[in-house]
This record gives C-alpha cells, sequence and structure tokens, in this order.
C-alpha cells in the first residue's frame, strides 16, 4: 500500500494524460461478521456504463476485527482477519440502463495484520481496544446469545453472489441521478461466514455532481432501502435496513484524484451483545490513480467510526479497465 501510494505521488510530477472518465467513489464495505453478507450496496457514480461499454474490476478487501461484548448474559467476541476478492462486471444495455455482477471470494482467519495495526495505532496515539488482551494472529468469532456461533479454524468460499441493475434518469449539469435495484443470492455459506443463507434485494438512488462546489471536486451520494433476509444466528433481526454514502472526489490532475468517503447503514440487531453500540459508520481514505488509459489503480483504508460495529481497519487495492 504505502508503495503505491509513493508511486500515486510521483505522478503529480509527470505530464499529464487525458483520461476517459472521472474518478469512481470507493466500494468501501462493512466487512465486520455480523454485516459483511448482507448485501448492502457499495456507493457507485451515477454516471453508468452507457450501451455497448463495460467496465471489469477486481478489488481487495482486508479486514481486522477486534471486538468485545456483553449483554442479557450473552457475550460476543470477533477477533481475526478477513479478506474479500470482488470480481465485478459492469455493462452498458442502452444509452441509460446498466447490469453489474459481483462475485465474491470471502476467507477468514487469524491473519497477520495485528501487529501492523498495533504500530499504526502507536505511531498515531489511538487507542487499541482489545487489542491489548487479545493473542495476536488469531481466530476467534463467537458468540454465546442463542442460537449462538463458533468460528475458531480458517474458513474459506464462495461469498453470496450480487446481481444489479441501474438505470440514468437525468444526466446534465449541474447533476447526474440514477436509480438502481440489487438482488443477492445464497451462493455463500453461513457456517463458514461465507453468506447467510437467504436471498436479499436492495433499492434506492444515486446522484452525482461533477462539479462540487469547486471545478476540481466531484460528489457522489445514495440512499436506499435493503431487504436483507433471515440471519441465522439472529432469527429476530430486522429483515430491512436502510443504506447511505457520501463521497468527495479531489481530482489533482487528469490521472490522479484523493477520495474521502462516509458510508452507514441501521442496526439490524434488536438486542445486545449483537447490536453493538450503534449503527456502523465507517469513513474511506483513497486514491485513484489512471496509470495508464483504459487501466485505473485505487488503493485506500477505512476505519471505524461507531466503534465495534465496523471492522477496525479495512485496507483496500483494486484495478479496473474499461473497454
Amino acid at each position: 500500500l504505502v508503495s503505491i501510494l509513493l508511486l500515486a505521488g510521483l505522478q503529480l510530477t509527470l505530464p499529464a494524460m487525458p483520461m476517459a472518465a472521472e474518478a469512481e467513489p470507493l466500494a468501501s464495505r462493512n466487512l465486520s461478521p455480523l454485516y459483511a453478507n448482507l448485501g448492502v450496496p457499495v456507493l457507485r457514480s451515477a454516471s453508468t456504463p452507457q450501451g455497448g461499454e463495460w467496465h471489469a474490476s477486481y478489488r481487495l478487501h482486508w479486514a481486522s476485527h477486534s471486538v468485545r461484548g456483553t449483554g442479557r448474559g450473552a457475550s460476543l467476541e470477533f477477533d481475526g482477519e478477513t479478506q474479500r476478492h470482488d470480481l465485478s462486471l459492469r455493462a452498458g444495455i442502452t444509452e441509460r440502463l446498466a447490469l453489474e455482477i459481483n462475485l465474491p471470494l470471502i476467507r477468514h482467519s487469524g491473519g497477520r495484520l495485528d501487529r501492523v495495526i498495533d504500530d499504526w495505532h502507536g505511531f498515531w496515539g489511538l487507542p487499541d481496544g482489545y487489542r491489548d488482551d487479545q493473542p495476536r494472529n488469531r481466530l476467534r468469532f463467537a458468540s454465546t446469545d442463542q442460537p449462538g456461533f463458533a468460528l475458531e479454524d480458517s474458513a474459506s468460499g464462495a461469498g453470496d453472489a450480487e446481481l444489479g441493475l441501474a438505470w440514468r434518469l437525468l444526466e446534465g449539469e449541474p447533476a447526474i441521478i440514477a436509480v438502481f435495484v440489487q438482488a443477492k443470492f445464497a451462493t455463500g455459506s453461513r457456517e463458514r461466514f461465507t453468506g447467510t443463507g437467504d436471498t436479499g434485494v436492495s433499492a434506492g438512488a444515486r446522484v452525482s455532481l461533477p462539479r462540487c462546489f469547486l471545478k476540481a471536486l466531484a460528489c457522489h451520494a445514495q440512499l436506499g432501502l435493503a431487504e436483507v433476509g433471515r440471519i441465522a444466528f439472529a432469527p429476530a433481526a430486522d429483515s430491512r435496513t436502510a443504506f447511505a454514502s457520501f463521497a468527495v472526489a479531489w481530482n489533482l490532475n487528469e490521472r490522479l484524484a484523493l477520495i474521502g468517503q462516509f458510508d452507514a447503514h441501521g442496526v439490524v440487531y434488536d438486542s445486545a451483545p449483537l447490536d453493538g453500540k450503534g449503527a456502523p459508520l465507517w469513513g474511506s481514505l483513497g486514491l485513484s490513480w489512471s496509470f495508464a488509459d483504459p487501466w485505473t489503480l485505487n488503493a485506500e483504508f477505512s476505519e471505524d467510526l461507531t466503534v465495534g460495529a465496523a471492522p477496525d481497519v479495512t485496507f483496500m487495492l483494486g484495478l479496473s479497465r474499461r473497454f
């Protein structure tokens, strides 16, 4: 990640190249084991691919968990790491209608980020939470609430596949507006925490402002409602949750953009310890580098702003290409 940021920084001193598209918002996800597989849509630009255009991308999300909680005589603990690999394809069916397919591969393990994150927190003077009390590089996802769950051995497999449609309602100055619907399929395993064991559907609206207050800034936002289906380890959980995202992209030059983003969704669990400390909210900061048209490289990290409701730290690396 550091190498990529340094390479991207060098581009500020190089001659500019024309870029075919402005920077997309960050495809940031809440990889908490409580929420990762609910199918909450990631933020996309309202400017969908036009007829005949294809956008292919690969993204790696690498999250570290450190959570403890108690309530109603039950306990909850998340200690470990999650790696999620997303292979996505977006295609313009008509000038306004676009299709998106996302195929995830998920792995949970003890990982190797604990020392790095401890040093990161120490350098910035950030609190280390429960990390001082938990063994390093251990996997433990466990709840004693009924019916409860326990995962202590590394597990991996296909996640819940996603299929979406987006319809661009308006494109012009100053805004681009689109509506979308997304379905989630039960292709993952609830026992391995790679799926929920149920289907889901989401719908919402997206707005993009190519010139947001300043010429070099672009803004993206989405708002919607997700029907997440039944959650096996929490049968009483709410099956619906609202979600929202907002991103600002600062185009440093024709190839490089700095992106800041906030994502949030509602709490679906109705009681402690699963309900955590409020609605999940996390912030992300990333770089988008169009190093060679039509290729784009993305690097980002995110931090939980509602402690315990999202991963402690998540790193993301992505590569995309337009056709």
